[in-house]
């Protein structure tokens, strides 16, 4: 019984232990997808928002003051190339760990200083006063192509990183399946365990403890001679051992003691005279003929009685 109840512990303990050891992979996989989103996808997706935000500005301004020549238009371009500058900075601290996002950063930053490059002449002769030079340079398109490239670069930017917040999103709910999945296949194992050991603990010791029951209501309602079968394993065994032991004790001494004023010998000779070879006084007389082998033996006592008492009177 012991082994048994120890083998169950232990095989219960396993299951929780593995099931702890998931549930704690998955729960951090789980945190740790959410925190990523939440801390750097999420604010790099806006970042590259802005950024394009400020490189539109940029052009804006720069275009503005090329066609009219008003300085005015130039506070736009200075203040989205001060901007582009600070959300470059925030998308490579927040990719910094990522190479694939920081290389996409980077090619955006590169496209950002070839336009600007690109634009350069166009404005110094804006400045210069040399409006045709300034038309003519706009007129060849190596700005609005240059322009282009930084679109299709912030683009891909924005891209990289929808495509990584998924990535992110999808890996948080495979986690959370799996997490999941396990706690309900622990607590099915554990209630099927639960099931095993009730009615395990039945057959091992409802059953037998209700066999022993059952044979000892009957030894008490009179039938002494019935012996008890012990059954079961372990102390349930022993215990109906024990009491299979209590019993014949029982037995011995109320087949020793016999009768109110009958002497034990002669009530043992009693028993062996109304028994076919003596017999033994464990032995359930049998029903019908047996009463009469005992009430001739308890006339065969008598007569042996009256033949001593016959003789000690003669004496005196």
């Amino acid at each position: 019984m012991r082994r048994l109840t120890g083998l169950m512990v232990a095989m219960v303990a396993a299951i929780l232990f593995g099931a702890a050891v998931v549930v704690t992979d998955k729960w951090s996989s789980v945190r740790q997808a959410a925190t990523q989103t939440d801390t750097v996808f999420d604010p790099a997706a806006v970042a590259s928002r802005e950024l394009l935000s400020d490189y539109v500005d940029q052009e804006s301004g720069q275009r503005g003051y090329i066609i009219t020549g008003d300085p005015s238009y130039l506070a736009p371009y200075g203040h989205g190339l001060v901007a582009a500058r600070r959300d470059l900075a925030n998308l490579r601290a927040l990719v910094a760990s990522m190479p694939a996002l920081l290389a996409d950063v980077d090619a955006v930053a590169k496209a950002g200083a070839a336009w600007r490059a690109a634009i350069g002449p166009q404005l110094r002769a804006r400045a210069a006063g040399n409006t045709t030079t300034a038309d003519a340079l706009v007129s060849a398109g190596t700005g609005r192509a240059a322009f282009d490239r930084v679109r299709v670069a912030i683009a891909r930017l924005q891209g990289a990183v929808d495509t990584a917040r998924m990535r992110g999103e999808h890996a948080q709910r495979a986690a959370t399946t799996v997490l999941s999945t396990t706690l309900i296949a622990t607590a099915g194992v554990l209630a099927g365990v639960v099931v095993a050991l009730t009615i395990g603990a039945w057959r091992v010791i409802g059953r037998p403890l209700d066999r022993l029951s059952a044979q000892l209501h009957t030894v008490s309602g009179g039938a002494i001679h019935t012996r008890l079968a012990a059954s079961g394993v372990g102390e349930i065994a022993a215990l109906g051992r024990d009491a299979e032991v209590m019993r014949a004790r029982l037995v011995e001494q109320i087949d020793t003691a016999g009768p109110v004023g009958v002497p034990s010998f002669y009530y043992s000779q009693l028993y062996k005279l109304g028994r076919p070879n003596g017999g033994t006084r464990d032995e359930p007389l049998d029903a019908g003929p047996a009463d009469r082998r005992v009430h001739a033996g308890e006339l065969r006592l008598g007569g042996r009685l009256r033949g001593d008492r016959d003789r000690c009177a003669s004496r005196f």
